[in-house]
């Protein structure tokens, strides 16, 4: 019986699961991104109406509308996709993505700094609609990064793997804050400060995306 010489694979043999091959420069931007989803997805986490909403009811005992209005929050974000995409059109969409992840930062990082009281919780209430309006220009503005960078036959692939980086990241951070937050409702301070480090890192990540199109450039 003949045994076949060992050899390298074919391209289309390889696994589902192996990354696919990329020129240099989009190579260096996929692994900037992948730092990007590691890090940001601790912040979209926390700002999730359940999880606000918790913090919300438990610590500021907000009345039930408001509790709608936070869960209401991301529907927010969706419906201004559009106008995300009419502001990225014409600008250098990889810096501006940076600037709303930076200021999404702000958001979560401020949510540490509330005071107590009703003071506490209007403003509680006005970070978590300002950053789903944020979250949902950085959602939009990379997609359309993701379109100009990567080629059309491996993007699918690709952001799949940076989607499940980030859900990951999204699903640790929530259920290591619920641990925290049941042993002790006072450190969410802490908890939302340690996820604003990890989302400005992020956003120091994805400002160094390389970039291997010209027409991400104004």
């Amino acid at each position: 019986m003949r045994v076949s010489e060992a050899g390298p694979r074919p391209a289309a043999e390889r696994g589902p699961l192996r990354r696919p091959a990329l020129p240099e420069l989009p190579l260096r931007g996929y692994r900037f991104e992948r730092w990007t989803e590691a890090c940001f997805g601790a912040g979209p986490a926390l700002m999730e109406g359940g999880f606000v909403g918790v913090i919300a009811d438990k610590l500021f005992h907000v009345h039930p509308a408001v509790l709608a209005l936070i869960t209401a929050a991301p529907m927010f974000g969706n419906l201004s996709s559009s106008l995300w995409a009419r502001f990225a059109h014409g600008r250098r969409r990889v810096p501006w993505t940076a600037v709303l992840m930076a200021a999404f930062t702000l958001c979560v990082v401020a949510v540490a700094a509330i005071p107590e009281g009703r003071a506490g919780a209007a403003l509680l209430v006005a970070l978590q609609v300002i950053s789903r309006q944020l979250l949902g220009g950085v959602t939009t503005l990379r997609s359309i990064v993701w379109t100009l960078n990567y080629p059309r036959e491996v993007r699918g692939k690709l952001t799949a793997r940076l989607s499940m980086i980030s859900t990951v990241s999204f699903v640790a951070t929530s259920w290591a804050g619920a641990q925290l937050l049941d042993a002790n409702p006072e450190s969410f301070r802490l908890v939302y400060a340690l996820a604003a480090a990890m989302s400005a890192l992020s956003a120091v990540g994805f400002r160094r995306l390389q970039r291997s199109l010209t027409a991400l450039q104004p």
